[in-house]
C-alpha cells in the first residue's frame, strides 16, 4: 500500500488500517529533519479581538431586529384582518 493510497482513504475505513502501517507513518514523520511550513511565512499579523466581537454583536442585533420586524408586521396584519372581518 502506497502512502498516497493511505492519504485518500475513506475516513470510515481508517479503523481498518493495520497498526504497523500507522506506526511506520508516525516514525517517518518523526524522522523528517524539516518540518512542513505553514502558509503564514513568519508574518503572523495581529488579531483584533474587539473588532471581531463588535462584528458578532452587530450581526446579532441586526438579525434580532429583522426577526422582530417580521413578527410585528405579521401581528399587525392579523389585527387589521380581524378588524375587517369582525362585524361592527
Amino acid at each position: 500500500m502506497l502512502a498516497t493510497d493511505v492519504a485518500h482513504r475513506d475516513p470510515a475505513s481508517w479503523s481498518d488500517l493495520p497498526t504497523a502501517i500507522l506506526r511506520a507513518e508516525l516514525a517517518r514523520r518523526q524522522d523528517e529533519a524539516t518540518k512542513p511550513t505553514c502558509g503564514t511565512g513568519g508574518n503572523r499579523g495581529t488579531y483584533n479581538t474587539s473588532l471581531h466581537v463588535g462584528a458578532l454583536v452587530l450581526i446579532l442585533v441586526l438579525s434580532t431586529a429583522g426577526m422582530c420586524y417580521l413578527l410585528v408586521r405579521s401581528q399587525l396584519a392579523l389585527t387589521r384582518l380581524q378588524h375587517v372581518l369582525s362585524p361592527l
